[in-house]
């Protein structure tokens, strides 16, 4: 029976060859669109998630008014960091990044430029979650000249990833030994490096002063405790540390350069609102824009709606001529299960046509 309804189903679509393309084609443009769409906001939803995380770990961003300039930039001073972890319960970890430009990498008799190319702490591991494939993550970072790759870069250099206790060559001059080989950075991530090397190794990492803003700083702070809770901690910070220093530097307390027309503030930034909604001076990369995000979810709603309303005009279209064939089948015998079987074997037929046709314009 079911080969019956299938056949004629066909048999049908067939005789209305017409009907069933724009039906199949306008129904399967429109999916495919507003799946393509989805995809992309998918993808720009998925930003920094793949920390385990992430929903503890901020960046610190300064605001900053200063002699008639103005600064809006997610660098900090090279001792907030380490200051952070280490008289702050609440922070768990604290990692610096610092971002210095490409270098010259040796391979065989020629040098190759590079540009994804960091200076991190060894804490980097204990905040973000980068597996490493070779090597000890809490100890990778930690001696002067080390260096952790990414398993690509690795291939790359040496045809295998196991590379833990080789040595490269930066700038013809300086060597460094390879101490770890991680997982390449997943897309979704607000930074990329192909070079992680040692915080230890760059001199300026341990410069005293709290004006210097270089570092991009990352906290992970303990479960239960807020972002919004922990930034009453940067009043107190200011006073202890950053005001002396402000007073052998111009003379002046805090209060006197804010009534200069001058502001330092620090603030948290969730590591899951970086990509969409961070547009600071100085991002590590360019991040999206959430305002996209929206325009396109509009834009896939609206093509989806309006190909059901095609696809509805058309089915309403057409039945006056299936008003009449039901009649007639009615008046030969035909029952109403089997007229709802016949019914349903045609949008059976019709729903796998518009499968097979919008999945490839996906891949």
């Amino acid at each position: 029976m079911f080969r019956n309804y299938l056949k004629i189903a066909i048999r049908n679509l067939w005789r209305q060859k017409g009907y069933a393309l724009i039906n199949i084609l306008g129904l399967a443009v429109g999916l495919a669109s507003c799946m393509i769409i989805l995809l992309y906001v998918f993808h720009e939803l998925s930003y920094d998630t793949y920390n385990k995380k992430a929903d503890r770990i901020y960046r610190i961003a300064a605001n900053v008014d200063f002699a008639g300039n103005h600064w809006n930039f997610p660098v900090t001073p090279a001792p907030l960091g380490p200051t952070l972890e280490t008289n702050y319960p609440s922070v768990v970890a604290a990692t610096r990044i610092r971002t210095t430009g490409g270098l010259l990498v040796r391979k065989g008799d020629s040098n190759i430029e590079e540009n994804r190319v960091a200076y991190a702490d060894s804490t980097l591991f204990d905040v973000f979650t980068l597996p490493m494939l070779y090597g000890n993550p809490a100890t990778a970072l930690k001696d002067p000249n080390s260096v952790v790759i990414t398993k690509s870069t690795a291939k790359k250099y040496f045809g295998t990833a196991d590379v833990v206790g080789k040595t490269m060559l930066f700038n013809d001059k300086d060597n460094y030994k390879i101490t770890g080989v991680i997982e390449d950075i997943p897309e979704a991530s607000h930074f990329h490096f192909d070079f992680i090397l040692s915080m230890s190794s760059y001199p300026d990492s341990r410069n005293p002063s709290w004006f210097s803003n270089n570092y991009y700083t990352y906290i992970l702070l303990r479960k239960g405790v807020s972002g919004n809770q922990f930034s009453k901690n940067f009043e107190s910070l200011k006073k202890t540390y950053i005001e002396p220093q402000l007073r052998n530097l111009m003379g002046i307390d805090f209060k006197q350069f804010k009534a200069a027309g001058n502001k330092y503030h620090l603030y948290l930034q969730p590591l899951l609102d970086i990509h969409l909604y961070s547009h600071l001076q100085y991002e590590i990369e360019p991040n999206g824009n959430i305002l996209y995000v929206y325009i396109f979810s509009g834009l896939a709603l609206f093509i989806l709606i309006l190909a059901c309303i095609n696809f509805m005009n058309l089915a309403t279209a057409r039945s006056t001529t299936r008003a009449m064939e039901v009649g007639i089948r009615k008046v030969v015998g035909s029952a109403r299960g089997q007229l709802i079987a016949q019914f349903l074997s045609e949008s059976t037929v019709m729903s796998v046509v518009r499968s097979l046709s919008w999945i490839p314009a996906l891949l």
